[in-house]
């Protein structure tokens, strides 16, 4: 019973960081300084399909999970620090969700799938 509800709540978690990470880059896309803000969108990006792609795979119990999970921790870490640096709220939004998304996950992967 823990293991499923450790599971779902990272897959609440997962699947809030990929619709912040979206608005973010979404966001970014559309702004004046979508230049200066590539680094920020390119790793929304990223982290978006990752925690997509992890949900998945949680979802179904897949035995690639696990892997799933530590590509997820580092990806999101990445997203939340590149989010980090700017004041924009949808940033900072963005870079809430994915710690919390890479914090369970990483508690994920500490337990057998």
């Amino acid at each position: 019973m823990f293991r499923d509800l450790a599971i779902k709540e990272c897959v609440d978690l997962c699947l809030k960081a990929q619709v912040e990470a979206e608005r973010c880059a979404a966001f970014c896309l559309g702004s004046e300084e979508a230049t200066d803000l590539r680094r920020c969108i390119q790793t929304c990006q990223d982290a978006a399909d990752v925690c997509q792609m992890t949900v998945r795979l949680l979802a179904r119990n897949s035995g690639l999970a696990q892997n799933a999970c530590e590509l997820c921790v580092d990806v999101c870490v990445n997203c939340r620090d590149e989010c980090a640096k700017h004041e924009l709220e949808v940033c900072q939004q963005c870079a809430e969700a994915c710690h919390q998304a890479a914090e369970k996950c990483e508690r994920l992967t500490l337990q057998p799938l």
